[in-house]
């Protein structure tokens, strides 16, 4: 699953949700290995099995706009779409080889 960084930055990535999956993969052909991770999920990163091993390099933030659909009012027969913007903030981790 490593399309999206290849096709946006034409950079070699892997995708990994497990912590213990980390050990799994053969990183030799990486010059870094790093950890991208929105906010609300990097207490979890710190305080898992590869916290040691991190080292902040930089904040992120992605804002896009969507559409939000609210369900229609019982006194109204269409309800029509909201845009609506939505910002992630995260952290981008160096992981020591």
């Amino acid at each position: 699953i490593s399309g999206p960084m290849n096709f946006l930055y034409q950079k070699n990535s892997v995708y990994f949700f497990n912590t213990q999956d980390l050990s799994r993969l053969n990183t030799e052909k990486f010059e870094k290995v790093y950890l991208i991770s929105p906010s609300d999920q990097v207490p979890f990163y710190l305080n898992s099995t590869i916290g040691n091993e991190l080292t902040k390099v930089k904040e992120y933030e992605i804002t896009t706009t969507k559409l939000d659909v609210k369900p229609a009012n019982v006194f109204e027969k269409i309800s029509l779409p909201e845009k609506k913007n939505t910002t992630v903030h995260g952290k981008i981790f160096l992981i020591k080889k």
